[in-house]
């Protein structure tokens, strides 16, 4: 909290450099120990295990004791932490994000053992728990990117707000680690930083919390999203051809024994998909479409489908380029202009009704599992140990905050619609 009013280019916080816990100085302090090793832990294996090694010492052996008595004692709302059962509910980008830091963890304490600890028998012993908090403190406190961390004590005292505008650099004059805010902060209320530009999806994975109001919030939709519409095109597809051959079967026959089968065309639907995803990887549009509450569909997603929605696709086919030459054009057009150029070209490109109805079915899938991801929530709710409630209500926030986008996109792709269905109408 502000014990007085702050201004706009007040410093908020001045850690010296004396006090910054930096690579350097660890190189430096463990350097006979490193000397001893092939192969040195890297920076920020080595900074989670002197936190760790100082919280082993205790209050009389450790050197920055009062910095380590007042770090977090448990990290339970971050999804690395999590059980099973929940982090499975969890959106892809933080499961991965949770995935990616296990993995870290784990090789790193691993990497610490095998050499480190087994050349420096003298050094302090730690358990692989003792060494994930100390890898989570140092996560949550780091300064400065790449090689030049430090830890910076006080500066996880600060809160995040993404609205909080700052300015963080180390002063070459004074020395020091300095953070100036560009906000204005009364006396009695708390005064916040910003970690950076980031969405509640990316700071529960980074640092196991969310806000409210989050202004970079956003839903991405990608490969997995495009790979689960062409496998609902091609059972609706195969569902048509079924239809019409239950149909021909009626018409034929009695004594007609001749079968009569839908081609089976997996394998060159697959190898279709791939030179697809191939074309829209060097165009630079695969994946990532990034969905806001505005409600405006990406032109990039747009644009991919123009592509991905084509019945066949080879890049060496005469057909195929003509609609690459066309769909050039079109990039960034209004839809009318698009389904012009076609026309005017005799390429068949797919109609612009057709791919904001696959907009409108991407936007489905995804509406539904998140409203499957809320109701299991719900259940495992009634299960889930007490530690663990905050980050189930943290979880829950992300797929309400992610259904409230896709409500609103999947309006707009509503409207597109109907707007097609008005020009179609006055057209004939």
């Amino acid at each position: 909290m502000a014990t007085r009013d702050i201004q706009a280019g007040d410093c908020l916080v001045c850690v010296p450099e004396s006090l910054l816990l930096t690579a350097t100085q660890l190189r430096s302090h463990y350097s006979r120990e490193l000397a001893r090793c092939s192969t040195a832990p890297q920076t920020h294996t080595l900074m989670a295990y002197h936190v760790a090694a100082e919280r082993v010492r205790g209050a009389e052996k450790s050197r920055i004791w009062p910095y380590i008595s007042v770090l977090p004692g448990d990290f339970d709302t971050l999804p690395v932490c999590y059980p099973m059962s929940l982090r499975a509910l969890l959106p892809d980008t933080v499961q991965e994000m949770a995935q990616q830091q296990r993995e870290r963890i784990d090789l790193g304490f691993a990497t610490l053992c095998s050499e480190f600890l087994h050349q420096n028998l003298s050094a302090p012993r730690i358990t692989a728990e003792t060494f994930e908090w100390g890898w989570l403190n140092d996560g949550s406190d780091t300064a400065m990117p790449g090689d030049c961390v430090a830890m910076a004590p006080f500066l996880d005292m600060l809160n995040h707000h993404p609205d909080a505008q700052m300015r963080a650099y180390f002063d070459t004059k004074t020395r020091c680690y300095t953070i100036r805010t560009d906000n204005t902060f009364h006396r009695g209320r708390q005064a916040f930083i910003s970690y950076g530009p980031h969405d509640n999806c990316f700071l529960l994975g980074e640092y196991g919390f969310v806000t409210a109001d989050n202004r970079y919030n956003h839903v991405l939709l990608g490969i997995k999203e495009l790979r689960a519409l062409a496998d609902a095109v091609a059972k609706s597809t195969k569902e048509t051809a079924q239809s019409a051959l239950r149909e021909r079967r009626g018409m034929r026959s009695r004594y007609d024994r001749r079968p009569v089968t839908v081609a089976c065309t997996q394998v060159d639907a697959a190898a279709d998909m791939d030179e697809k995803m191939r074309f829209l990887e060097q165009e630079g549009l695969l994946g990532d479409y990034a969905l806001y509450s505005d409600g405006e569909i990406p032109l990039r997603l747009v644009n991919a489908l123009r592509i991905w929605l084509l019945p066949q696709f080879r890049t060496e086919n005469q057909e195929t380029q003509r609609a690459i030459h066309i769909w050039r054009q079109s990039l960034y057009s209004e839809a009318c202009s698009v389904d012009k150029l076609a026309q005017a070209s005799g390429s068949q490109l797919v109609p612009e009704s057709a791919v904001w109805m696959a907009v409108k079915m991407m936007l489905v899938q995804a509406t539904r599992l998140a409203e499957d991801r809320l109701e299991q929530l719900r259940h495992l709710g009634t299960t889930l140990e007490t530690r663990f409630q905050l980050g189930l209500t943290f979880t829950r926030q992300l797929w309400e905050e992610s259904l409230a986008i896709l409500r609103i996109c999947l309006g707009t792709a509503c409207r597109h619609l109907d707007c097609e269905s008005i020009d179609t109408q006055h057209a004939g």
